[in-house]
């Protein structure tokens, strides 16, 4: 499913994974990448780029858990949330 994804690891997505894998004798399935947008094409560019980063083949240029924690992700999609419950509270508010 991962190179259905995130397409065959190559050279220059995953050097060291390619190499282990030669050296191994095992063959990745031949995949082209599909891109998030395509997927899931109601979620937010903020949350395609952080799935974007934490999903790269290789490990040492994938985003770090500390690092994801402050992406723009958390505070745009909070922000939006924080806004829809306000405008749902105001909504009841009017009703009543």
């Amino acid at each position: 499913k991962l190179c259905q994804v995130l397409g065959t690891p190559s050279k220059d997505t995953w050097v060291d994974g390619v190499r282990l894998a030669n050296s191994r004798k095992v063959k990745f399935p031949e995949c082209p990448k599909i891109p998030l947008t395509k997927l899931m094409p109601f979620a937010s560019p903020e949350s395609i780029e952080l799935m974007d980063a934490l999903m790269l083949w290789d490990p040492a240029k994938r985003e770090t858990a500390p690092a994801s924690l402050i992406h723009p992700y958390f505070t745009t999609e909070r922000s939006k949330a924080e806004v829809k419950e306000k405008e749902k509270e105001r909504e009841r508010a009017e009703r009543h």
